[in-house]
């Protein structure tokens, strides 16, 4: 979140990371499903 219009009202850099592995891995699962 720096420099992107970074609100410390929102999820915290590491929620990020943590949420987008598991986008990722869902779309990993979903194309191999």
């Amino acid at each position: 979140g720096e420099g992107v219009g970074g609100s410390p009202s929102l999820l915290t850099e590491e929620q990020l990371i943590e949420l987008d592995v598991h986008l990722q891995t869902n779309l990993y699962l979903s194309a191999k499903a």
